[in-house]
C-alpha cells in the first residue's frame, strides 16, 4: 500500500488493546473500515477486499506476499525452527481465503531445498548453535559427536527434518548415542 498521512495514526490505533470487550469489538470494526478505505484509495477492487478484516485479497497482494517470502529466503536463508511456522501461517491465510491462487503453488520452489536442521543448546553457557545437514545420516552423526553429555554441553537437541517432524532430546538423563531416534529419510 502507498503511504498515507493517517497511516501512523492507524498503526498506533491498531496496537491499542482494551479490556472492554465492546470497545475491543468496535476497535476491530474501525480498523477493518480503515483498511477498506485504504484499499479503495489504492485502487483495489471491492470484490478483492475482505469485508470482515479489510485486507486486500487481490492477485497483486498475493503475488507481493509470495515474492516477499521468496526474497527473504534468498537473502537470509530459511530456518526450519523459526521460519517454518510463520511461513505456514502466511500460506494458510491465503489457502483459506483464496485457494485458487495457492493451488499447486509452492512459494519456495527453486530457492529452498528441504534440509535437516539441528539446534544444539548449551544450558551451562547459554550458547545456541544451528547446523544444516543434507541427509538423515549426517545429522545423526553430528548428534552422536556431541556426546558424551557428561560435561553438560549441548543439553538440548532439537531436529527439524524435511517432513516437518521435530525430535527433542535432553541430557537431563544422559543417553547412549543409539537412543536418539530420528525420522527415517524419505
Amino acid at each position: 500500500m502507498a503511504r498515507h498521512p493517517c497511516r501512523g495514526v492507524l498503526f498506533h490505533y491498531a496496537r491499542v488493546i482494551t479490556s472492554d470487550p465492546v470497545a475491543e469489538a468496535d476497535r476491530h470494526g474501525a480498523m477493518a473500515d480503515a483498511r477498506i478505505a485504504l484499499c479503495i484509495a489504492n485502487g483495489v477492487a471491492i470484490d478483492d477486499i475482505d469485508p470482515s478484516s479489510g485486507y486486500d485479497l487481490s492477485r497483486r497482494a498475493y503475488d507481493e506476499v509470495r515474492q516477499s517470502w521468496r526474497e527473504m529466503v534468498e537473502q537470509h536463508g530459511f530456518n526450519e525452527l523459526y521460519d517454518r511456522p510463520r511461513y505456514e501461517k502466511a500460506h494458510a491465510f491465503w489457502v483459506e481465503r483464496r485457494p485458487e491462487f495457492t493451488a499447486g503453488d509452492n512459494w519456495l520452489e527453486g530457492i529452498y531445498e528441504p534440509i535437516y536442521q539441528a539446534a544444539f543448546f548449551n544450558t551451562t553457557s547459554g550458547e545456541y548453535m544451528l547446523r544444516n545437514f543434507r541427509t538423515h545420516a549426517e545429522v545423526q552423526q553430528a548428534i552422536n559427536a556431541q556426546r558424551p553429555y557428561g560435561d553438560s554441553t549441548d543439553a538440548l537437541v532439537i531436529v527439524a527434518s524435511p517432513d516437518g517432524v521435530e525430535e527433542v532430546e535432553s541430557n537431563d538423563a544422559p543417553a547412549a548415542p543409539g537412543q536418539v531416534i530420528l525420522p527415517n529419510a524419505a
